[in-house]
């Protein structure tokens, strides 16, 4: 089985799975706004500060999401299923996407104090928005 083919079972290719990722993405954009805001930068005025921030956990996250089968119906099954499967993978994610951003490819470093709270505040709306979304979706 090549990797294309891999990636597709995992993958569900429906307005649902696109509006996950869009979901995700918002998710871990409104993160990165805020802490932005917080540090004293003005992210409205500079767009270009969010997108640098947020692009290794962005891009982590979606390979971590569509890997572990996030972009599809079952993930989002019951709250439950939604939090026990999106957990593990944000973990993975964002690990990840600390590991990028300690490379010359972007900006930023990566110190434990700031790997903490992306694990958190991240999962938090991360996850969250998944969870909320799956009691939503779901017939339970």
């Amino acid at each position: 089985m090549s990797t294309t083919t891999s990636l597709r079972s995992r993958v569900e290719l429906t307005s649902l799975s696109a509006w996950l990722a869009v979901g995700d993405a918002a998710a871990l954009t409104v993160f990165f706004t805020i802490g932005e805001k917080s540090h004293g930068y003005q992210p409205f005025a500079n767009p270009s500060i969010i997108a640098e921030g947020v692009a290794p956990f962005l891009l982590a996250w979606l390979l971590a999401a569509a890997v572990t089968g996030l972009y599809s119906a079952e993930a989002i099954s019951s709250p439950r299923t939604a939090l026990t499967a999106t957990l593990p993978a944000w973990v993975l994610g964002a690990l990840a996407g600390h590991g990028l951003r300690a490379t010359e490819l972007f900006r930023g470093d990566t110190a434990w104090t700031f790997m903490l709270v992306s694990l958190a505040v991240g999962g938090v709306l991360l996850v969250g928005w998944r969870v909320l979304l799956a009691a939503a979706y779901s017939p339970e």
